[in-house]
C-alpha cells in the first residue's frame, strides 16, 4: 500500500510537468531559431529563454541539433494539422 497522498486535480504528475517543460523549451527555441537561425542561437540562450540552467536544458535535449529537429517537427506538425482542417470536407463552405 502506498503512503504517498494522491495527486490533487490541480497538480500535474512529474511526467506531465517534465513534458510541459520540454514543450516550453521547444517553443522558446523555435522562436529563437526563427529569428536568428540555427547557428545564431546558443544552448545557453535557449536555456535562458526557457528559464533553465544550461545543464538542465541538456537533460531534456542532449544536443542543439536534437532540439532544432524537435522544433522543426513541432512547427511542421502544426502546419500539417492546419492544412488537414482546411482540406476537410465542408471546410470551405
Amino acid at each position: 500500500m502506498s503512503t504517498k497522498p494522491p495527486l490533487s486535480e490541480g497538480k500535474r504528475s512529474p511526467t506531465a510537468s517534465a513534458h510541459a517543460k520540454k514543450v516550453e523549451v521547444v517553443v522558446a527555441a523555435a522562436k529563437l531559431f526563427e529569428r536568428r537561425g540555427y547557428h545564431g542561437v546558443s544552448m545557453e540562450e535557449v536555456g535562458e529563454a526557457a528559464g533553465l540552467a544550461k545543464p538542465t536544458l541538456y537533460h531534456y535535449f542532449p544536443s542543439k541539433a536534437e532540439l532544432f529537429q524537435e522544433a522543426v517537427r513541432s512547427r511542421v506538425g502544426r502546419i500539417v494539422a492546419g492544412l488537414s482542417i482546411a482540406a476537410a470536407p465542408g471546410a470551405n463552405s
